[in-house]
């Protein structure tokens, strides 16, 4: 929904701005698909996905 939109944006000002790191974890892979790198746990391994990294 947008409320999720708004706290993404705004989290993602904040790392932009510091330089500092986030780790979100997240069921919405559109939201995922914005990250620098995303990873998903499958069979119980963590493994790294493509990201398709978009500005805001």
């Amino acid at each position: 929904p947008a409320t999720s939109q708004q706290v993404f944006e705004a989290l993602h000002d904040v790392v932009k701005q510091t330089g500092v790191a986030a780790l979100i974890a997240t069921h919405n892979m559109e939201l995922a698909g914005h990250m620098d790198r995303v990873f998903a746990i499958r069979d119980g391994h963590l493994e790294e996905r493509p990201a398709e990294s978009q500005t805001y």
